[in-house]
């Protein structure tokens, strides 16, 4: 059964319960049709069964409209309310302006969708074909999920294999204009691409990047390639703009695996000016820097000169060596010593003849050390007579001669201290009384 009311009269209530009843009724006018009540007004369906809808509607193709409006000033000035079923609001309009607009005009009047449901989705916002808009201005934008058990999840995706980005961006001006934090948790980033330009670029336009871990472990900061390689990259041009890797109480260790020539590699190629230095500043162990080869041998290639110095004295030259020396091996004539004589002594005493000098040269014609004598210490005091002592190497070796202490080797006493590096490379350094 429906009621239809769509005639032209006027009813006015003047007393606070009048009531207007109506049976099974329908009547059409071309006026307007008016209720006026002085208290509260009523207009209700009881409804018996299935179907018997209460239908208020404007019907015409025409600009017209159905207004439902109030001038109460209470909070609920206005309600829309059903007590079992649900609220369908539908906007049917495909020309421009023809939307579904919820607003609050007011200066403190808020708009708040509250839902007490339970469902993954109590509250959804869907476009089905076009895109959301979620803007706030001069205020904050809040959106947050209060999770009160394991798998309450938010989620912020894009979904679709199209050529579509997710964006976070901020125009803030303050050091923390764009902030992820997790307070209890970790945060995974991981990028699945696979193709050519498919990166994860972390970048920062003309700020610092700063990677800081506040954990004590020994793989606070990882950085890893599981298959390919690594590349620091400094391109700053001015001074000071360096890549510097510093350990604070700890150690840096460089290690590789590789089975290859060139597995670790130290390279400058910048300029005519350029060095490489590696210093032990505090150390005073014997072995402060060491160059350990537990299988192969030491190579030092140089285009020019190999200077060796360091801060021995007279006073290293101990008893022990020089008795050693003056037992030793004899030298009383310039000449070279075969790679068999200085594997069967360490230390040798040279007699010059008057003031006539003598340059021991070590090695035969087209000798070189073998890889045995790689580390050996060879010994050569000056015995008698006043002629200066000098080591000098064959036509294969190189020896890296250091200044003397105080003046040439010329006196009982004197002795120069030689080290074999590598087959085929000797330091010396001499030492005057």
């Amino acid at each position: 059964m429906v009621s239809v009311l769509a005639f032209a009269f006027m009813f006015t209530a003047s007393a606070a319960f009048a009531a207007l009843t109506f049976g099974a009724l329908t009547q059409t006018s071309d006026g307007a049709f008016t209720l006026t009540a002085v208290d509260d007004a009523l207009l209700t369906l009881t409804s018996g069964s299935a179907a018997e809808d209460f239908t208020v509607s404007v019907t015409g193709a025409t600009d017209s409209s159905l207004i439902l409006a109030s001038s109460g000033t209470g909070a609920d000035a206005m309600t829309l309310t059903t007590t079992a079923g649900g609220l369908d609001i539908s906007v049917t309009g495909d020309l421009a302006g023809e939307d579904l607009d919820i607003s609050a005009v007011g200066a403190t009047t808020e708009m708040r969708l509250v839902s007490a449901s339970t469902e993954n989705d109590a509250i959804r916002l869907n476009a089905s074909a076009g895109g959301i808009d979620i803007d706030a201005t001069t205020g904050t934008l809040t959106i947050t999920n209060l999770s009160t058990g394991a798998a309450d999840d938010m989620t912020i995706a894009l979904t679709g294999a199209t050529d579509s980005s997710l964006h976070l961006s901020s125009t803030g001006t303050a050091a923390d204009a764009l902030t992820i934090v997790t307070t209890a948790g970790g945060i995974d980033i991981t990028n699945g691409g696979a193709a050519a330009g498919e990166d994860m670029d972390l970048s920062s336009t003309s700020a610092s990047v700063n990677i800081t871990a506040g954990e004590s472990a020994a793989d606070s900061i990882v950085i890893s390639s599981t298959i390919g390689g690594i590349d620091i990259t400094a391109a700053g041009a001015a001074a000071g703009e360096d890549i510097d890797i510093t350990a604070t109480g700890s150690s840096i260790n460089l290690s590789s695996t590789e089975d290859a020539a060139a597995a670790i590699t130290l390279l400058t190629n910048g300029g005519t000016s350029e060095t490489i230095t590696v210093t032990n500043t505090q150390g005073t162990a014997a072995g402060a820097i060491s160059l350990i080869a537990s299988a192969g041998g030491i190579t030092l290639n140089a285009s020019s000169t190999v200077v060796v110095t360091n801060s021995l004295t007279a006073g290293t030259f101990v008893a022990a060596d020089a008795y050693r020396v003056t037992n030793g091996t004899t030298i009383t004539a310039t000449g070279a010593l075969t790679k068999a004589n200085l594997q069967a002594a360490s230390y040798f005493l040279v007699n010059t003849t008057g003031a006539t000098a003598v340059a021991v040269t070590l090695g035969g014609a087209g000798e070189s050390f073998d890889a045995g004598d790689i580390g050996r210490t060879l010994m050569f005091g000056h015995g008698t007579n006043t002629g200066a002592l000098t080591v000098v190497a064959n036509d294969t070796l190189t020896v890296a001669t250091v200044a003397a202490t105080a003046g040439a080797v010329d006196l009982a006493g004197d002795w120069i201290e030689c080290k074999i590096l590598t087959a085929t490379l000797v330091t010396c350094a001499s030492f005057a009384q």
